[in-house]
């Protein structure tokens, strides 16, 4: 186990990692689960070589310090202490109105904030234009782009995601496969071959998915993946194999509601309805508002009920 703190006094800082700690050791202790964070993470030993190997010890008092009393005072010295190393820091207020609770939120640009921040301008600007822009004009947008820049995975990618929400599957596949054919790096790919999976699964090509998920697995796993897996099993019948991908996305992500609801569902079409019950119950506790698991709870409880 290795947990990291932050904070502006080594002492602060220590009781960050202690705290991270016995988090973990709560969640491995119990039936809770650890749900990591999108930054990166140590793959090996080899990787963590400069954390578990050491020479010397250093004073906690001897570490670098920058606390003080007053926050803001902190958030200068914090300011003065990154400009010195060539990084500028933007500080927003966000205070609420009404509480009225002094707060800030810190950008600074250059650090790695998360895995997927080292990304091209033009990339930045496709991903949070898609987030605003009506489907048809960020598909006007992307097919302008695609006209004057050919060979940039991410707007192929974009665009068959626009084709596949708006049901045009086939056209969706094509750019899928296009944006493939320029090497995306590997979490990229993942999530194109989860779109284009899921595009064949749209158009019952449930042989496919199958095959596109089992290349995917070879480069690394994701929930997406086996949730995905787990459609395509549930409709070809193959409800045991279905339930063991759905278990598998859990385990990747434990907060997934729609996955213990998928499991739900498997179990209700074998008719071992009691644990169905309980599938459904937990997906509710996740996400209370989770139609599908309301409806397969509902099910249950009226066939469970009359036999009773």
């Amino acid at each position: 186990m290795y947990a990291a703190g932050t904070a502006t006094s080594p002492e602060r800082a220590l009781i960050r990692a202690l705290t991270e700690v016995a988090q973990l050791a709560g969640d491995f202790d119990t039936e809770g689960k650890y749900v990591e964070s999108g930054l990166p993470k140590f793959k090996t030993l080899e990787e963590a070589k400069n954390v578990i190997e050491w020479t010397y010890q250093v004073d906690l008092k001897d570490l670098p310090n920058i606390s003080s009393e007053d926050h803001v005072e902190e958030m200068l010295n914090l300011s003065q202490k990154l400009k010195e190393i060539g990084y500028e820091i933007y500080l927003i207020d966000i205070t609420h109105p009404q509480l009225n609770i002094p707060a800030v939120y810190a950008i600074i640009p250059g650090v790695l904030f998360r895995e997927r921040t080292r990304i091209s301008y033009l990339y930045q600007m496709v991903r949070t234009l898609n987030l605003y822009l009506p489907k048809e004009k960020m598909k006007e947008l992307l097919l302008s782009l695609l006209k004057e820049i050919k060979d940039k995975y991410y707007l192929w990618a974009y665009l068959g995601n626009i084709y596949k929400e708006i049901g045009r599957e086939n056209e969706a596949i094509d750019c899928y496969q296009k944006a493939l054919e320029f090497s995306p790096p590997p979490a990229d790919k993942l999530a194109i071959i989860s779109h284009l999976a899921d595009a064949y699964f749209k158009k019952g090509e449930y042989e496919k998915v199958l095959n596109l998920v089992a290349m995917a697995l070879e480069i690394d796993e994701i929930p997406e993946l086996y949730n995905i897996l787990g459609r395509a099993y549930y409709k070809l019948g193959n409800y045991l194999k279905a339930m063991e991908a759905f278990s598998r996305a859990i385990d990747l992500n434990p907060a997934s509601a729609i996955d213990y609801a998928n499991i739900g569902y498997c179990l209700k079409a074998i008719n071992y309805l009691p644990i169905a019950q309980i599938y459904f119950k937990k997906a509710l506790e996740i996400d209370p508002e989770l139609t599908m698991a309301k409806r397969g709870l509902e099910y249950c409880e009226r066939i469970l009920n009359s036999k009773n």
